[in-house]
């Protein structure tokens, strides 16, 4: 895609959702009016390498655990395992990203959420995130870590709309 809305940037790999929230490419530096959107064909985006979740019981049952088991997962199994670290520097996310309805799971942050930090006009969409754990002190939560003032403009100016969170520790 090209970053509009009629045609949004296409995430079809863990690695381009990463460098979106890491600000890693040219295109993810500043995402104020640009327009990103999950391939259709994937329905679970898991954060955490497939050798480790197999090392570790397989994927099918670390779903079935319960938020406090997640936690303690995390925290147990510390071989192998991916840390999901949005920028929090100065990177502030805000474009439009639609999910299209996939889960991500997996994901054990230290940056305060999915992403660390969102903003003027951000909307984040169509989302399910369900067995993840995140953690930043007092800036965290499973969506978004942080929502900074940037101007008194865009105060609260952030949509989330269509989001599940389901079984993720804080």
């Amino acid at each position: 895609g090209s970053g509009t809305e009629a045609e949004p940037y296409i995430i079809d790999t863990v690695g381009k959702l990463r460098s979106l929230v890491q600000a890693k490419t040219d295109i993810t530096q500043n995402t104020a009016g640009k327009f990103f959107k999950i391939a259709d064909d994937i329905d679970i985006i898991c954060l955490q390498r497939q050798s480790y979740m197999d090392a570790n019981g397989g994927l099918d049952a670390f779903m079935a655990k319960s938020a406090d088991e997640i936690k303690t997962f995390f925290e147990s199994n510390t071989s192998g395992r991916t840390n999901w670290n949005s920028e929090s520097g100065s990177y502030v996310f805000a474009g439009t990203i639609d999910f299209n309805g996939a889960t991500v799971v997996g994901a054990y942050g230290v940056n305060g959420g999915l992403f660390a930090k969102v903003g003027g006009g951000s909307v984040i969409k169509n989302l399910n995130l369900s067995n993840n754990y995140f953690t930043h002190g007092d800036k965290v939560g499973a969506v978004v870590g942080y929502i900074p003032k940037q101007s008194e403009d865009n105060i609260g100016k952030v949509t989330f709309d269509s989001i599940s969170i389901h079984n993720n520790a804080l």
